[in-house]
C-alpha cells in the first residue's frame, strides 16, 4: 500500500499529468456496410435494365400512310437512323422529333412524318407523301413538284400524265427546294 500512496501523491503534485486511456476498439458491423452496398447494387441493376435490357429496345416498327414508297424502304431508313444513335435502339431515350426530322430529310417524297412510341419497344410511324401537281423542266432536268411548290423527285415514266412547265430562265433546281409558291 505504500507504493499506491506514493503514486497518488505524485499525481496530485503534477497537475498536467493525465492518464492515457486506450480508445475502445470499434467492432466491425457488417450490417452497417450491407445497406449501402445493397442500394448501390440495386441502382446498378436498374441502370442496366433501363439502358441495356431488351425490354426497352425498339423491335417493332409499324408504318402507315404510304402509297408511293414501300414499307421496306421506310423501315430500312428508320433502322439506319436508329443504329447510328449513340444510345442504340433504346426507346426510352430516343427523340421522336429527331427521328421525324431525319426521316423527312432522308426521304424527300415525304411531306409529313409522325413518330410515336408504343409500350415495350415499338414505334408507330405515320407518313404523308407529297402529292404530285406538275412537272418542272429546267435545263435538261425534269422534276416533279408537289402541291406546295416543292421539288421532291425527278420525273419518271409514271409522271407523264402531269402537265409540264418549262422554265425559260433555267434556274437551278434541287430536290427538296421550294421552286414556286403553293
Amino acid at each position: 500500500m505504500a507504493t499506491r500512496r506514493q503514486r497518488n501523491v505524485a499525481m496530485r503534485n503534477n497537475s498536467s499529468y493525465r492518464p492515457q486511456y486506450e480508445a475502445p476498439k470499434r467492432q466491425l458491423h457488417l450490417l452497417s456496410y450491407a445497406r449501402p452496398t445493397l442500394v448501390i447494387l440495386l441502382f446498378i441493376g436498374l441502370l442496366y435494365a433501363v439502358l441495356f435490357s431488351p425490354l426497352f429496345r425498339v423491335t417493332k416498327l409499324a408504318v402507315g400512310g404510304n402509297s408511293q414508297l414501300s414499307t421496306q424502304t421506310i423501315t430500312g431508313e428508320l433502322n439506319t437512323i436508329l443504329d447510328s444513335s449513340a444510345l442504340g435502339r433504346n426507346s426510352l431515350f430516343m427523340s421522336t422529333s429527331r427521328l421525324e426530322k431525319q426521316l423527312g430529310a432522308r426521304l424527300n417524297t415525304l411531306s409529313r412524318v409522325t413518330v410515336s412510341r408504343t409500350l415495350f419497344g415499338g414505334l408507330n410511324v405515320r407518313v404523308e407523301e407529297h402529292r404530285p401537281a406538275i412537272r418542272w423542266k429546267s435545263s435538261s432536268s425534269v422534276f416533279v413538284l408537289s402541291t406546295d411548290g416543292r421539288a421532291y423527285a425527278e420525273a419518271t415514266a409514271s409522271d407523264k400524265n402531269l402537265p409540264i412547265v418549262e422554265d425559260s430562265t433555267n434556274l437551278p433546281v434541287e430536290i427538296g427546294s421550294k421552286v414556286v409558291p403553293a
